[in-house]
């Protein structure tokens, strides 16, 4: 198997090529998890260059979670799963089944989550929802370098709050620091289209003027049609 790597940047070096290149291999099940990875001779080998940027691509990849070196035994592709990936490993690897679910996972609660917010939710809350919403603004469409995770991210946990449904907060909080990782590896690729990123905004406009109408029915329409948007943004980011 031949893998060129003279195609990376200019100014990208060797071992950041490999290691790029490795992950993709991993994430594509060329070496799933529980296997073990060819020697550093082998990539050398493979990618035609010397064992020393082959050896900082695996000494990256062991130091983000990803495999992990054994004495004598080689180095393995750790098997990475949605309930430890946070501790250091990059979302990049888990795989795109896993990805959906936790997308299927958030149109589930927050549908409901909306919808009760529209009906619970008090004048405090709303204040709190409209704040979120103006960080969008602000981070999204006047400002054009920002990702808009954080706000994303206190926008759609301000409206499960408001929902004032103990398992469906907890649920959320419980993967709270892989949902922000979601929201930033999907955000980020809107940088740069600030058409995209004004559509965005404006569906969380339609959610917003939902819930402050108490228009349950609408709350969970426009979450629901938000976050089917999303997935199917990340499958295309996928395949």
């Amino acid at each position: 198997m031949t893998h060129n790597i003279f195609f990376y940047e200019k100014k990208q070096k060797i071992s950041e090529a490999i290691l790029k290149q490795i992950k993709e291999l991993i994430r594509n099940n060329t070496y799933p998890p529980g296997t073990r990875l060819p020697s550093e001779k082998t990539f050398a080998n493979m990618f035609e260059v010397s064992r020393v940027p082959v050896r900082e691509a695996l000494n990256a990849l062991a130091a983000v979670g990803i495999v992990v070196t054994i004495q004598g035994g080689g180095t393995w592709v750790k098997e990475i799963d949605v309930s430890n990936l946070l501790e250091k490993a990059s979302i990049e690897m888990i795989s795109i089944n896993q990805v959906q679910e936790l997308l299927d996972f958030r149109i589930i609660i927050e549908t409901k989550a909306a919808a009760m917010a529209a009906r619970l939710r008090t004048s405090n809350d709303l204040e709190i929802i409209k704040y979120a919403l103006d960080e969008i603004n602000k981070d999204m469409v006047l400002d054009s370098n920002n990702a808009g995770d954080i706000a994303d991210y206190n926008f759609h946990n301000a409206i499960v709050k408001s929902s004032y449904n103990y398992f469906l907060i907890h649920s959320v909080e419980n993967i709270s620091d892989l949902y922000l990782k979601l929201l930033k590896f999907s955000l980020k690729y809107n940088i740069g289209f600030q058409e995209k990123r004004k559509d965005i905004f404006s569906e969380h406009c339609f959610i917003y003027q939902a819930i402050k109408k108490r228009d349950s029915e609408a709350a969970s329409f426009y979450m629901k049609q938000h976050l089917k948007k999303v997935k199917e943004k990340l499958y295309f980011l996928e395949n």
